[in-house]
């Protein structure tokens, strides 16, 4: 991830932690994420995978269009409303949905989960 976008991307994502109150380090565990990962991905030093961004969107209650929007920022691809896996995050996203829930629900769907 070149370096307009990390900053851009930690930008993001410290915006939207805030609307929606939730602290990084509360993010960060929710998601599934170590500390260290957290500083770096927080911070914009570290790219996080399709995944961890997604496992951050669902901890912070964010929309899909949030999410889709980190996606693009952090250099992965947003959400693909023909696949099906992404058309059940999108639905948990809505629903606001933890990332545990969110796996669970993937896992009886025969889906792999985020985390």
């Amino acid at each position: 991830m070149d370096t307009d976008n990390a900053e851009s991307f930690a930008a993001q994502l410290a915006t939207l932690l805030e609307t929606k109150r939730v602290s990084a380090r509360s993010a960060a565990r929710m998601a599934g994420l170590t500390r260290t990962q957290g500083e770096a991905i927080f911070s914009g030093d570290r790219r996080p995978s399709r995944d961890e961004v997604l496992c951050i969107a669902l901890a912070a209650a964010v929309g899909a269009r949030e999410t889709d929007r980190l996606l693009t920022l952090s250099g992965n691809a947003p959400l693909d409303s023909t696949v099906g896996r992404d058309q059940a995050i999108a639905r948990c996203l809505e629903q606001g949905l933890s990332p545990q829930k969110t796996n669970e629900l993937l896992r009886g769907l025969g889906e792999q989960g985020v985390a």
